[in-house]
C-alpha cells in the first residue's frame, strides 16, 4: 500500500499540470502557466493560431483500485468557461491519471480534449452535475478509439525504492 505524504495532492496536481504544459510545448504550442480560477494552462498552437485554456486534473490511484474514476465538480464547467472568455481561448480539459499496481509498476495516463468532445461523453456536466472520468476497461477502449482525444501513457517500473533502507 502506498503511504503519501499530508501535501501529495498539492505535489501531483503541479506534476499534472508540468507534464501537460510539457507535452504541449514539446509538441509546438507555446504555453504558459497561469493562476486563474479555471484554467491552469494557456496555449497557442502556432499551426492552426487557436488558443486553449487547459484546466488539469490529475489523481493518484490505489493500488487495489487501479480502476477508479476522476471526479469532476460541476462548478470545474462555469469556472473554465468564465476563464476562456476572459483569455479568449477554447476550453479543454486534461485529465491525467497515476495507476500503481501491486507488483511495484504503474501507468501514468495524459488524455487531452477539449470541452466539446468531453461532453461526448459526459453531457450531464454542461448541465451541472459532478461526473467521473471512467478508467474502467470499456471506458478506455472508447477514449482509446476516438482520435479527438490525445492520449499519452506512461508505464514505469519501481526498481529497489528504498529497499531495506534505514532512512
Amino acid at each position: 500500500m502506498i503511504d503519501k505524504s499530508s501535501r501529495h495532492q498539492k505535489i501531483a496536481g503541479d506534476f499534472g499540470e508540468n507534464l501537460t504544459i510539457y507535452l504541449l510545448s514539446k509538441y509546438g504550442f507555446e504555453a504558459s502557466m497561469v493562476d486563474h480560477t479555471g484554467i491552469d494552462i494557456v496555449a497557442y498552437n502556432k499551426k492552426s493560431v487557436n488558443r486553449i485554456g487547459v484546466s488539469v486534473k490529475t489523481r493518484t490511484r490505489s493500488e487495489k483500485r487501479p480502476e477508479d474514476g476522476l471526479l469532476i465538480k460541476r462548478d470545474s464547467y462555469k469556472k473554465i468557461i468564465s476563464a476562456c472568455e476572459f483569455f479568449n481561448a477554447v476550453p479543454w480539459f486534461s485529465i491525467v491519471i497515476d495507476q500503481p499496481s501491486v507488483n511495484k509498476s504503474g501507468t501514468i495516463t495524459l488524455f487531452l480534449l477539449n470541452l466539446d468532445n468531453l461532453l461526448k461523453y459526459y453531457p450531464n456536466f454542461k448541465e451541472g452535475n459532478d461526473f467521473t472520468w471512467s478508467m474502467v476497461k470499456k471506458s478506455m477502449q472508447r477514449y482509446e478509439k476516438d482520435q479527438s482525444i490525445s492520449i499519452i501513457k506512461f508505464h514505469y517500473d519501481i526498481k529497489n525504492w528504498f529497499k531495506d533502507s534505514k532512512i
